[in-house]
């Protein structure tokens, strides 16, 4: 058979290294010569002598930690793209096969900005109505259509920057996680309500536009998504070679559902067959949402996509991400999409040698999904 080598990039939790790496042994014991690497963004790369090599970009968290802004401006973009360009020079020069981008480089340097991903996708999968944040008048006109409004910084991450505009006659009401008073420097702070004047609220746009050059964030109409057992939720939907892996998040206090914030994953985590069981979606949403986010992989030019879901009249896709956290998993710790990344590229590579096994693992997922949930 075939060497294929998994090739990892970026700072990577232990747990999630020790997911692939088991997996890989399992198919390992069948006779597939699957290994596994992780390279860190400044860990130079040896040679490397394989058929075929998957390689993975994952976000660059020592990097973000040292800009001078939390909102992933330019000098972000711009470090994070020569990163991604060494290393796929490195890639070129010491991989003696194929190589196979699970997201392709230049996906990973366009589709970091929320505001590329709306223009791509707006005329293609459900969105929330948008706009960008550019003029203070073109703001106005929206947050008067819909009353309430979500701001969203282009390039931000783990529910940074969050923002939740409400219009009261002549006041402003913000819940937001930023310090208005100093944007530039704020860090993940927790989130605070805001009653500003029309004066107050406009010199905050000021700030909040001029965080970059281009458009510094996403506007959303504010959505009231259906809720669990009384808590608010988004549904994760994760493209993984277009099979999907969902986990309904649900959420603590704020305005996200991010659990990027050190909480037990499983507490908060639901299977979408848990929200079917409990009539909060249906089978024929959950298959429009697979989908429009196998659709957004596709058009995105990624084996590898995370979708964020609400549930609202429709299903509506609030954001696409291209380099994921994968903490989301189906039972525990006993299937992950870290898990799913590693059968699909068995699948992809060692179908024919391997098609009775690979037919049963995906069965066993079925029954797995069905005995625990449904």
């Amino acid at each position: 058979m075939s060497k294929i080598t998994y090739i990892n990039t970026g700072w990577t939790p232990e747990r999630k290294i020790r997911w692939m790496e088991d997996q890989i042994e399992k198919w390992n014991k069948h006779g597939t010569d699957l290994e596994f690497m992780n390279f860190e963004y400044d860990e130079e790369v040896s040679e490397l002598d394989t058929e075929i090599a998957y390689i993975r970009f994952r976000t660059a968290e020592g990097l973000e930690n040292q800009m001078p802004s939390k909102y992933r401006k330019e000098e972000y973009d711009e470090a994070f793209s020569e990163l991604i360009e060494k290393k796929e020079r490195e890639y070129e020069e010491s991989v003696s096969g194929e190589i196979k981008y699970i997201q392709t480089p230049e996906a990973m340097r366009k589709y970091r900005d929320k505001t590329k991903v709306y223009d791509l996708l707006e005329d293609e999968v459900p969105m929330p109505d948008s706009i960008k944040l550019e003029e203070y008048d073109d703001f106005e006109d929206f947050l008067s259509k819909h009353g309430e409004v979500c701001i969203k910084p282009a390039r931000g991450n783990q529910g940074q920057g969050i923002t939740k505009v409400e219009e009261k006659g002549s006041r402003y009401y913000l819940t937001t996680n930023i310090d208005i008073e100093n944007i530039e420097e704020s860090s993940h702070e927790a989130f605070k309500e805001y009653d500003l004047s029309e004066e107050e609220f406009e010199e905050f746009f000021q700030k909040y536009s001029e965080i970059s050059d281009g458009p510094s964030a996403l506007i959303q109409e504010w959505i009231n998504p259906r809720k669990i057992d009384g808590k608010i939720f988004d549904l994760r939907t994760y493209s993984v070679f277009n099979e999907n892996h969902h986990g309904a998040r649900i959420g603590e206090e704020g305005l996200t559902t991010n659990l990027s914030t050190g909480v037990k994953t499983e507490d908060r985590v639901l299977p979408a067959q848990t929200l079917i069981k409990k009539g909060v979606l249906t089978g024929e949403e959950k298959a429009d949402i697979e989908h429009y986010s196998n659709k957004a992989s596709d058009l995105m030019d990624v084996e590898l996509l995370a979708c964020d879901w609400y549930l609202a009249d429709e299903p509506l896709m609030l954001e696409a991400n291209t380099s994921p956290g994968t903490i989301l998993t189906v039972v525990a710790e006993d299937y992950s999409p870290e898990h799913l990344l590693v059968d699909k590229i068995v699948e992809r590579e060692y179908g024919e040698e391997l098609g009775e096994l690979i037919e049963e693992s995906k069965n066993q997922r079925k029954r797995m999904i069905e005995e625990n949930f449904l």
